[in-house]
């Protein structure tokens, strides 16, 4: 059975280039992977993004693959724009710091400026698309519901939630097809990535960790293990206090950086149980219908990058 919202970490590649992702997205560093098994910090601030020349934030970034969803990239990017202090500008030379943005074989990204780098991948690709891994995977029988199938298709149907089948039988010498001459016409070009995935990757990409890996989370959420792909348990491993500096703000349910109720399930059950039942339809909220930053993200990226200090009160949170 298919989840009605199911997540791009379950889809996401093990591996990249021989390296295992940790937590499921994220690529680090040796000296990253060293401080972790030392439960030491990997937010020190020499992972921070530098100021600009208006004293401000500036990540500087590319496309270093034409197949890359530039539209949706420039979507995520204009949303952390509109919320923090951070500018993202099109780098001018490939010799200094900078995010690369391509299609790789899921979506991952470092955490923070690699300043030894030249051109950090930020991989928005194969899978980061859930929808369009289902239709092409080589499922034998697909059930998903068609409001929610139209809409990450970028259709806009204001009502009904009509179960559909979709009975895919290849053949065992051609690739997989859907007739899909009933769906209506797309009012307007929409990205093919969501929002919340684009924000969630840059989020890692300017020092962000996933939310439910906190040292304080066994006070807002329980992790059962006994739903957990064996072999992903040490996605759920938590931080030490040494490890990262949530800059006093308090754990976020809606948090674009936490995982979904049912990541890595292996059983189509429940992964992650929040403490009050009211927030557990809150987690994993980048593949809902209300993606992007929360805010609580806003206010964790203006404290970190001290945007009123910078600023000023233009609208910044700060509380």
């Amino acid at each position: 059975m298919i989840r009605k919202h199911p997540d791009f970490l379950d889809t996401n590649p093990d591996e990249v280039k021989g390296e295992r992702l940790f937590e499921g997205d994220i690529l680090l560093t040796p000296t990253q992977r060293r401080s972790l098994n030392e439960r030491k910090g990997i937010a020190h601030p020499y992972y921070r993004w530098r100021d600009g020349s208006d004293g401000l934030p500036l990540v500087p970034y590319t496309f270093g693959d034409r197949s890359v969803d530039r539209v949706a990239v420039r979507e995520g990017l204009e949303h952390w724009m509109e919320h923090t202090c951070i500018t993202f500008q099109r780098a001018t030379t490939i010799r200094t710091p900078h995010l690369r943005f391509i299609k790789g074989g899921g979506c991952y990204s470092y955490v923070g400026r690699m300043g030894q780098w030249r051109g950090q991948p930020v991989s928005i690709g194969t899978n980061c698309n859930v929808w369009e891994h289902l239709l092409h995977g080589s499922l034998k029988s697909v059930a998903v519901r068609l409001h929610f199938l139209c809409q990450a298709l970028g259709f806009d149907l204001s009502s009904g939630d009509r179960l559909i089948m979709l009975n895919i039988e290849p053949w065992e010498s051609s690739p997989t097809t859907i007739n899909t001459d009933w769906l209506p016409t797309a009012k307007s070009q929409s990205p093919e990535v969501e929002l919340g995935i684009v924000v969630h990757e840059v989020g890692h990409a300017i020092g962000f960790v996933h939310e439910q890996s906190r040292p304080d989370r066994d006070g807002y959420i329980k992790i059962i293990n006994s739903n957990v792909i064996p072999n992903r348990l040490s996605n759920f491993n938590k931080y030490s206090n040494a490890a990262i500096n949530n800059m006093d703000v308090p754990y976020d349910y809606s948090s674009v950086m936490h995982y979904g109720p049912k990541g890595f399930t292996v059983n189509g059950k429940t992964t992650i149980s929040t403490h009050n039942p009211l927030a557990q339809g809150m987690i994993g909220r980048r593949v809902r219908n209300l993606p992007g930053l929360s805010h609580r993200d806003k206010l964790l990226a203006n404290r970190m990058y001290n945007c009123i200090g910078k600023y000023g009160n233009y609208g910044f949170l700060n509380f």
